[in-house]
This record gives C-alpha cells, sequence and structure tokens, in this order.
C-alpha cells in the first residue's frame, strides 16, 4: 500500500502522530539555504518595469538566463530573458506578521494577480489552519511530519487554475493536508463538490474541524474530507475538473490523468533531483497537465519546486 506526503527517516511509531515544529532558526536556516543562487532555483528579475519572480535557466560570469513565472499567460508562452547579473534579486522568502501584509507582498511581486483570489485569500485565513508563522511566505509544519505549502505556491496553483475556477464542478485535492487550499478551492467555485484527501487521520480531523469553524455553511457543504490513501486519486468521485496535487510523484501519475473530465487540468509535482536546502523536501518541477473536449492530454512544464514526497507504506499508519 502506499502513503503520500510521508518523509522519508520516519519510523512507524505511534507517537510520530505529535506535533514538533521547526525551531526558528531551523526554519531561517532553511530559508538562507533556499535563497541561494543555483540552477531552477527561483530570483527576482527585473519584467516589464517591474520586479517579477523567474526561475534561473543558465549562469555565467556576467549574466543569468531566466524563465518569467507570469500566470497572466499561457504557461508555454512563458518568456525567456537574459538579465546582466547585477539585476538579478534573490527570491526572499518574506516574513510577515499580518494577513493584509503578506496579501500586500504577493501582490507587489506579481504572484497574487486575480481580484477573485485575491478576495478570497483575505477571507480564508491562513492562520485559522497554521498557527505557528502562518503569515511567513513559507512551508510551516502542521503535525505528523507534513507540512502546508507555501503561500505563494497555493496562489501559484490558483492562478494556474483562474480560468477553470468559475465553471468547475467536480475537484480533488490529494494531499490536502491543513485544508487551507481545499478551502479556498472550495470558495472559489460555487458550484463544485471539493474532496480533499490526506493520508493522516489527525489532519484530516483537524481540517474537518477548521472549515466547520470558520466557512460558511453553504461552502462546508460542498467539502468532504476523506481519510485514505490517494497515491492513485479516487476514482468513486471520478471524473473531475480539477486535480490539485500537494505532493511529488516520481513520474506523471496516469491514474490521475484518467479521472481527468473533458476540459479537466491537473496539477501535479514531479521529481526531478534531490532537495538542495532541506531533507525534508523533494526537488522537482510542477506540471499542468490538460485535458481538452476530445479527450487528448497536452503536458505542460511549470517551474520548479520542492515538495514533500509519495513514498512506499510501510503498513502503518502513523
Amino acid at each position: 500500500m502506499r502513503i503520500f506526503r510521508f518523509f522519508l527517516l520516519v519510523a512507524t511509531f505511534s507517537f510520530l502522530r505529535c506535533v514538533y515544529p521547526e525551531t526558528q532558526d531551523e526554519i531561517e536556516t532553511r530559508l538562507f539555504l533556499q535563497q541561494k543562487y543555483r540552477l531552477e532555483g527561483w530570483c527576482l528579475a527585473p519584467y516589464k518595469g517591474k520586479y517579477t519572480n523567474a526561475e534561473i535557466i543558465r549562469m555565467n560570469d556576467e549574466s543569468f538566463e531566466v524563465r518569467v513565472i507570469d500566470t497572466s499567460i499561457p504557461l508555454e508562452k512563458w518568456p525567456i530573458i537574459t538579465v546582466p547579473i547585477q539585476f538579478i534579486k534573490s527570491f526572499k522568502h518574506q516574513t510577515h506578521t499580518s494577513l493584509n501584509s503578506l496579501t500586500s507582498c504577493l501582490k507587489e511581486f506579481g504572484i497574487l494577480k486575480t481580484p477573485t483570489i485575491e478576495q478570497a485569500y483575505r477571507s480564508i485565513d491562513r492562520q485559522w489552519f497554521c498557527p505557528q508563522n502562518p503569515y511567513d511566505d513559507t512551508a510551516i509544519d502542521i503535525g505528523c511530519h507534513m507540512v502546508i505549502s507555501s503561500p505563494h505556491m497555493h496562489i501559484f496553483y490558483l492562478e494556474l487554475l483562474k480560468d477553470q475556477l468559475p465553471q468547475a464542478t467536480s475537484i480533488l485535492d490529494l494531499g490536502s493536508g491543513s485544508g487551507h487550499l481545499t478551502a479556498l478551492l472550495a470558495d472559489l467555485t460555487p458550484h463544485a463538490k471539493v474532496i480533499g484527501i490526506d493520508y493522516y487521520d489527525d489532519l484530516v480531523s483537524k481540517s474537518k474541524d477548521t472549515c466547520l469553524k470558520h466557512l460558511p455553511t453553504k461552502v462546508n457543504d460542498r467539502i468532504t474530507f476523506l481519510a485514505r490513501d490517494g497515491i492513485n486519486g479516487y476514482q468513486d468521485a471520478a471524473p473531475y475538473d480539477i486535480i490539485c496535487v500537494g505532493f511529488m510523484y516520481e513520474e506523471i501519475p496516469l491514474p490521475l490523468v484518467n479521472q481527468l473530465n473533458a476540459g479537466g487540468i491537473l496539477i501535479v509535482p514531479i521529481k526531478t533531483r534531490t532537495c538542495s536546502y532541506s531533507n525534508k523536501f523533494q526537488g522537482g518541477r510542477l506540471y499542468v497537465i490538460k485535458k481538452d473536449k476530445n479527450g487528448l492530454v497536452e503536458i505542460n512544464k511549470g517551474f520548479s519546486c520542492s515538495f514533500v514526497s509519495a513514498i512506499q507504506d510501510q503498513g502503518k499508519k502513523n
């Protein structure tokens, strides 16, 4: 039996159900290493008169070749530009003390672009789902050796889905973790049934409780959380207009592609390397996979990313 979002060095003992959050020093060390220039790493580059997010493709002593991450245009059209090294800035994961400050920063750097997504992000407070360092733009431990994804990653998922959200009627969120992205998806899709699946009973229970406490009834009524192995998706409610995955696959998961509805979209991280800054994660690339109205599949490579892994279960659920 497979599990998802499980770490390589975790032993199968019941005490692992407890929460062992990173210390502030550990978080700061991870962020320092994450912000160093490296191939397939992120940076800030001048583009259309302002600094925006980009991915480093090539480096030399005088310039960087970067791919601009611009969700206002189709992914396959993201421009590749050459920038003198003196104009490159590190992609710094900012620390914030309020939701307003975090949201404003995400807008300033061109990550958050769509007004409806901004409205949802402001109304569904990340602090409800992540009490420790909720407004830091980085992944944070949420227990069971799992993390809630960085705010910028959640926003990028939603921006990549912005054209699909208004008409979606069925959504699968695999590796739902804290439930924050699940809640955002439900809020942004007024007609969709949203299923959040996580392997861990504790996380699913917390997700349900948080949503019931904070979300309107009309949104909660469309969310279902399930504690189960989701490595092969959830055929019982397929097909889906949207499938979001919050853990790393070794290769493109065909069962998930098969569970896409005609016109549907799958966002999934695929492992390509070992993470260079933390043994919590695997390094890879975000893939955006679309199925057209005739059932033909289009695969687009997005940006580099780091997520927890999907690995073989050892027969116990911690």
